[in-house]
């Protein structure tokens, strides 16, 4: 939730549920809603349940809300009007979950909704969003990351019309989200071969041949990341044979080194291919591709996803023409150092704005919730990695290289397993996570507020829905 509002003194809280039974998870092409994510425990697949529940429009009373979060927005969508509507192309500002229990749709925003209630005190995650997009896009250039700029003056917009009201608040730090599940259940080596399979991939004579081109075009001076490009082979685990689109196109040498239109037609797929390196992720939706067989026919056996063809390559399935989407299938090194850093930007700026804003009212107004220990405990890096990756002082303390969270002596999982912290989607927290980062929130809140408001007993949460 990335913005919520009280009256100090407590009382009924009041949020714009959509009141769905079975969940809301979206909407197919073909008009079919879908439910909440569930987990096939046997498949390890992640499934919709049907029979969703259609988002209605808020029938409560708009002024009593103190929840004001709004799934998928980025930091600007909380300060414009355009994200109550229209609701067209040409306005992506746009979000429906908005719209239902703004106060004046189009021309009210979040932010002036959330003010008029007139809260004592409040707190908020925005942010994460703003590289969240670009992270689990692939980085293909269809979601940016908001610049510094931007994130600074939208930062400071927000900030400054809340404590205006004369109300104090808790402001969530951002941690890089590469270390989320929907980055990390799905490893840059996730292809395991036994040894027989590996001996005959390799002296596979497509495969030698394919090799061979890669080579060639380099000795012709066409590319220079031959060795990057050629597919080896062993038994065990095996990286990831990717499109990747940011590679010299091969198109062109193909078709003067190979006159014969049929074995042209098959090198296609490797005009822009390589193996992953370690440090690149895979995106989760790669789960119920990789290891499978192109063609569907297991008795083929050269087919392989991930292995001889290249993860994110893909036919049409009316016209039959190559179909490339690498991009948003993986993130590279460059990628990941841009998420890495927009984090650390990020929060480097809400805590610049918090120590303005508390020096400028001669108090302490604001305080930062740091959230990234819990994210360095539960995924089990190690200090240096914390460091690598910016994390605050206190994630690096507690990055312990030991992987989950020790709660009352239960270990909670950093995945969407039975005992995880995450939902089914590998992004969100589930229940139980949630109740970690509200504990986060109030430990805040205690600490610097005087408050004695007590946590959460976390265990008793639901973690995921999952079928056996």
């Amino acid at each position: 939730t990335q913005l919520m509002t009280e009256g100090v003194g407590g009382g009924s809280f009041e949020q714009p549920d959509i009141n769905s039974v079975l969940g809301f998870s979206g909407v197919g092409e073909d008009g079919t809603i879908f439910g909440r994510l569930t987990l096939d425990v046997g498949a390890l697949s992640i499934f919709p349940e049907p029979g969703g529940d259609p988002i209605g429009p808020y029938t409560g009373d708009v002024t009593q809300l103190n929840n004001f979060g709004v799934g998928g927005i980025i930091l600007g969508q909380a300060l414009t009007p355009l994200t109550g509507g229209p609701a067209s192309d040409a306005n992506p500002a746009y979000n429906p979950f908005y719209e239902r229990f703004a106060s004046a749709p189009g021309t009210s925003t979040i932010l002036t909704d959330a003010i008029a209630t007139g809260p004592t005190f409040f707190t908020s995650s925005l942010g994460g969003n703003d590289f969240l997009g670009y992270a689990v896009s692939g980085g293909d250039g269809s979601v940016d990351i908001t610049s510094a700029a931007d994130f600074q003056s939208q930062y400071t917009q927000f900030v400054e019309a809340m404590v205006a009201t004369g109300a104090k608040g808790v402001l969530m730090n951002l941690p890089p989200v590469i270390l989320l599940p929907y980055f990390q259940a799905v490893q840059w080596d996730a292809i395991p071969l036994d040894g027989i399979t590996a001996s005959a991939l390799s002296i596979n004579e497509n495969i030698l041949a394919i090799n061979g081109l890669f080579q060639a075009a380099e000795d012709a001076g066409f590319i220079t990341d031959a060795a990057a490009r050629i597919m080896s082979y062993s038994e065990g685990d095996n990286a990831v044979l990717v499109v990747d689109e940011d590679l010299v196109d091969l198109g062109p040498f193909f078709d003067i080194a190979v006159p014969d239109a049929e074995t042209r037609a098959a090198l296609v797929p490797y005009e822009q291919s390589r193996q992953l390196t370690e440090g690149e992720l895979v995106l989760l939706p790669a789960l119920a591709e990789l290891g499978g067989d192109f063609d569907g026919d297991p008795n083929t056996g050269t087919d392989i996803i991930g292995v001889v063809v290249p993860l994110g390559f893909n036919l049409d399935a009316t016209t039959g023409a190559p179909v490339l989407d690498g991009d948003r299938r993986f993130l590279d090194l460059e990628e990941v150092t841009a998420i890495v850093t927009a984090s650390a930007t990020f929060t480097a700026i809400i805590d610049g704005i918090v120590a303005q804003t508390n020096a400028a009212a001669g108090e302490t107004v604001l305080a930062v919730a740091d959230v990234y220990p819990i994210f360095s405990d539960a995924a089990g890096i190690d200090a240096a990695t914390a460091t690598a990756l910016a994390f605050t002082e206190a994630g690096i303390a507690a990055a312990d290289g030991v992987i989950g969270i020790d709660f009352n002596g239960t270990t909670l999982a950093p995945d969407f397993s039975p005992n995880g912290i995450f939902s089914a989607d590998g992004i969100h927290p589930n229940p139980r996570g949630y109740g970690l980062i509200a504990n986060k929130f109030i430990e805040t809140i205690n600490e610097t507020f005087g408050a004695s408001i007590p946590t959460v007993d976390v265990l008793p949460l639901r973690t995921i829905y999952f079928t056996l």
